[in-house]
């Protein structure tokens, strides 16, 4: 079992290192902190801030508009690499330290979160291949593959809320003092970073540390209060990054880089920082779609919408499942009520980002009872989802927001005449013209692995592919190994004696 959560691991971290997206005005903001921080040792992006419009003025100085979180996160592998790669400033120096800063702030994370998904899943009663299935299609079929090749904190934050809820999860087991002190403090840690990283994280992150207290609640006073001292604790750790970070910019705790944004985004001024109520276009625009829809992209989540019922039926799944439930909706109706809720150029509803994993969850289930007819439509489902999937992270994951239909009209077309690795705006330069993705009239500063081995277009994934028919291969050879072992096992042979009695 471990050998497959290894190749499920490896699997899922290659298939994002494969692609390097290059620059944009978002990812640009929050590696101009990084770059600041472990260049200069400070806050201010004023030296590399013309390669943004994602940037605050304050005091005669220009900063990140971004929460910092991922920044922070980012620095250690940051000053990890730095040394190796050549020429502060130099086009090489940047490529490689913005690819090296997106594996361990993006990609990684998201492997993490696949594979707590696959373990909560199994926790809660589904089978093991239901619980394979629902964290492959996160990983793999879903827009989080294009968010773990981009240095956005959706990734992170998404994460980082699911570890939280894991380990919310965890505590309802009983067990030594020590456990649940430290799953407290990863808790309260994990949920505070994800706010840290992105603020509207903070309703699902209260959402979780409500389900870890109640998930303790029985066990009396001396256990919830040894959870939530611990929790308290973590959650105030990541906190005051964020106050210590505003503090050292702004002068107070709350302060923000969104309220110093000028005319750039004049949006942010209505409601609360944009968010205001949801809107029915723009619920549809980050549904269904054929612009920002995250069921259109990912139609396999649409026959997840079934399993709930499955998932929530379970009395050792049913609170748990019910936060899940809680912040997939929030998520939604988060990204429907903000002025942006198209998200700029990116892939499907980035600011409903965290509600994905969730949405994946009750797949397990549903591939759980499904029998083989139900098995072959989710298979398909989940097939079409990994086409979408791998034709827009081989194009570009940052959809422009000028094209109405991006699958259909950029996608697509791109990918069927071999022409991929689109992006053409770097870390160290905006120049952004969505009119000149196609074709080589600019240089594309995007890449893949294959492309850097020499191979051309749609070539170029034939390595990624040849990747993952042999994890498979292997996964199949030590399942066989399993069951013939099982088989010349007396003990396994009389156990399935004894259930087929049973059964009859």
């Amino acid at each position: 079992m471990r050998w497959r959560y290894l190749c499920i691991a490896f699997g899922l971290f290659v298939s994002y290192a494969w692609f390097y997206q290059a620059g944009g005005w978002n990812q640009n903001s929050r590696f101009d902190l990084v770059r600041a921080v472990v260049e200069q040792g400070t806050l201010r992006i004023d030296s590399y801030e013309t390669n943004t419009g994602d940037k605050a003025r304050f005091d005669g100085h220009t900063y990140s508009d971004k929460a910092p979180g991922l920044a922070f996160f980012a620095v250690p592998a940051a000053l990890v690499v730095r040394p190796w790669l050549g020429q502060p400033g130099s086009e090489t120096y940047v490529t490689w330290l913005s690819y090296a800063v997106t594996l361990w702030a993006a990609s990684m994370p998201t492997v993490m979160a696949a594979l707590l998904l696959l373990w909560a899943a199994r926790r809660l009663g589904a089978s093991e291949s239901g619980a394979v299935f629902a964290a492959l299609v996160f990983g793999l079929a879903s827009p989080a593959w294009a968010y773990a090749t981009l240095l956005f904190g959706h990734a992170l934050a998404t994460a980082s809320l699911v570890a939280a809820w894991a380990g919310a999860l965890a505590l309802g087991a009983p067990a030594s003092a020590r456990r649940d002190l430290l799953l407290g403090l990863s808790v309260g840690l994990a949920g505070g970073w994800a706010v840290v990283t992105e603020h509207p994280f903070a309703v699902p992150a209260v959402l979780v540390f409500g389900l870890a207290l109640a998930q303790v609640w029985e066990g009396g006073w001396s256990r919830r209060v040894l959870v939530a001292m611990p929790m308290g604790a973590g959650a105030l750790l990541a906190g005051a990054a964020l106050a210590l970070h505003n503090l050292a910019i702004f002068g107070h705790v709350l302060g923000s880089g969104y309220a110093h944004l000028g005319n750039n985004y004049v949006g942010m001024r209505q409601g609360f920082m944009g968010v205001s109520f949801p809107k029915a276009d723009a619920l549809w625009g980050i549904t269904f779609s054929s612009y920002r829809g995250l069921f259109f992209h990912a139609p396999v989540l649409v026959a997840g919408l079934v399993g709930w019922p499955l998932l929530l039926r379970q009395s050792q799944a049913r609170r748990a499942g019910i936060v899940a439930l809680a912040i997939a909706l929030y998520f939604l109706l988060f990204n429907a009520a903000y002025f942006y809720w198209s998200g700029g150029w990116s892939h499907g509803p980035r600011h409903a980002a965290g509600a994905i994993p969730f949405l994946c969850l009750p797949l397990a289930w549903l591939w759980t009872r499904a029998g083989r007819f139900g098995r072959l439509v989710l298979g398909g489902l989940a097939t079409l989802s990994l086409g979408i999937t791998l034709v827009t992270v081989s194009t570009t994951a940052q959809s422009p927001s000028p094209v109405a239909r991006p699958l259909l009209d950029l996608h697509w077309p791109a990918f069927r005449d071999g022409d991929v690795s689109l992006n053409h705006e770097s870390f160290l330069e905006s120049t952004a013209h969505w009119q000149k993705l196609r074709g080589r009239t600019v240089k594309h500063d995007a890449w893949n692995l294959g492309e850097k081995l020499g191979l051309e277009g749609k070539s170029s994934l034939l390595p990624l592919l040849a990747l993952w028919a042999a994890l498979l291969a292997a996964v199949r050879w030590q399942a066989r190994g399993e069951k013939s072992t099982q088989a010349l096992n007396p003990r396994s042979r009389a156990r399935r004696r004894a259930g087929r009695g049973r059964q009859r």
